[in-house]
């Protein structure tokens, strides 16, 4: 798959096509979170480097601000073995979760690579509880042989400033 910009008079502005497959991605990806299917969820990042992030509080950066994700391909596995595993959750007797990615906007780096911003809007209901997560979301995504592929992911909670309780389950 080859990223069509032929029919764009802007390089930053991919084809309809294109952005019909990212957003395709983008709910798959939800889908598949929300119902806690780890593993294929894993299958859609690119083999190799990747990077999973959730900065923390403070202004965020890879150097010395504390995360509270960030995942290298080794941890993002070992978290999603964890999680597929029920480990990560064995306090709870069950979450249910739900999301919504909204205000996607889609730039066209080069031929091979995307970055995609949008909106995440989340509820989880856990031990009769509701949490709501929102946040900024920004997807670096490269064309591989099987179609586009999730290379870094990076989630900026509004409210991650605040105390977060404990994530038993991937933004």
């Amino acid at each position: 798959m080859s990223i069509d910009t032929a029919a764009a008079t802007d390089i930053s502005e991919p084809s309809s096509a294109t952005v019909a497959a990212v957003h395709s991605l983008l709910f798959r990806e939800a889908r598949l979170l929300d119902t806690h299917s780890y593993v294929e969820w894993l299958s859609l990042w690119t083999p190799g480097e990747l990077l999973y992030w959730v900065p923390g509080a403070g202004d965020p950066s890879l150097d010395g601000v504390p995360s509270i994700v960030l995942d290298d391909r080794s941890d993002l596995e070992d978290r999603t073995e964890r999680l597929a595993e029920g480990w990560a959750m064995a306090h709870y007797s069950s979450i249910s979760l739900c999301r919504s990615i909204t205000n996607i906007e889609v730039e066209t780096v080069d031929a091979d690579q995307l970055i995609v911003h949008s909106v995440l809007d989340l509820t989880e209901i856990r031990d009769e509880r509701r949490y709501h997560w929102t946040g900024r979301v920004r997807h670096e995504l490269r064309v591989t042989a099987d179609g586009l592929a999730i290379a870094v992911k990076r989630v900026d909670l509004v409210d991650r400033h605040l105390a977060t309780p404990v994530l038993a389950f991937l933004l």
